[in-house]
């Protein structure tokens, strides 16, 4: 069994982050997962081009410390980015100014540029669907039964999605509309259920595959299951512990507030 601190959705609140590594001594964990939507601020306190590339620089500096022990996982949030990386550094911030007139379409080329300018190519080469861990797969949003390969072993049927699912990151552009990178009918997609990175927790999420799932992006005020499975988004709010296969979900002032062991 390792060690795992699982950190839900930062969307550029380095306050949040930096509480739970100020209050976890990272060099007692085994793995550091991150889970996606690292951009993209819901509040606008963590907003602009200064927030932005710090945090893209926070994350960096993170990797470079801890190394592999680090994690990275995709969010819905954060693909554009990677898809738009050779473009923006192609034609900079003039080019973007003079080809791009949609005013809401150019602050994402603009984010893009930013993060792309802070962050190393191989960032991206880093990140990953879903991690699979004593017993969990953690990921960002959730893998749905409609997305699970029809293979009798679990272990095998996890490698034919990462396969499938590296294959579409691959090429971003052919594969911009591919059922694994599209939201569901809850996000306003027309599936009836998201991919990996869209899969709405309330509306969509099915406990239906054979890992129980630790998963982001559906923000609560409170951590909340689904049979075996757990959302931990709470908005900035808590992150999440495993520990001999238990999960323990705490708040900013280290409060236990859910986890596999309730009850």
């Amino acid at each position: 069994m390792s060690r795992l601190l699982l950190i839900p959705d930062i969307h550029q609140d380095l306050t949040f982050l930096s509480r739970i590594l100020d209050r976890e001594k990272l060099d007692r964990f085994d793995q550091i997962i991150l889970m996606g939507d690292y951009f993209d601020a819901r509040s606008e306190a963590f907003e602009g081009e200064m927030a932005t590339r710090m945090t893209a620089r926070f994350l960096l500096e993170l990797v470079r410390q801890y190394r592999r022990k680090v994690r990275l996982l995709w969010g819905n949030h954060d693909i554009i980015y990677c898809r738009l990386r050779e473009y923006v550094l192609r034609v900079g911030a003039e080019g973007i100014a003079r080809e791009v007139e949609d005013p809401e379409l150019r602050e994402t080329f603009q984010r893009t540029l930013w993060i792309n300018e802070s962050w190393p190519g191989e960032m991206w080469a880093r990140f990953e669907m879903a991690v699979k861990a004593d017993g969990w797969l953690i990921s960002h949003a959730g893998i749905h039964p409609d997305f699970w390969p029809a293979n009798p072993d679990p272990d095998n049927a996890l490698s034919q999605l990462r396969d499938q699912w590296d294959s579409v990151i691959g090429d971003l552009f052919e594969n911009e509309d591919h059922p694994l990178l599209e939201a569901g009918q809850a996000r306003g997609g027309a599936l009836p259920a998201g991919g990996p990175v869209w899969c709405d927790w309330d509306e969509e999420f099915v406990d239906g595959i054979p890992f129980p799932q630790i998963v982001g992006h559906t923000p609560a005020p409170a951590p909340r299951s689904h049979a075996r499975s757990w959302c931990i988004d709470c908005a900035q709010s808590a992150y999440g512990v495993v520990e001999e296969g238990e999960l323990v979900v705490l708040n900013l002032e280290g409060k236990v507030i859910g986890g596999s062991g309730e009850g």
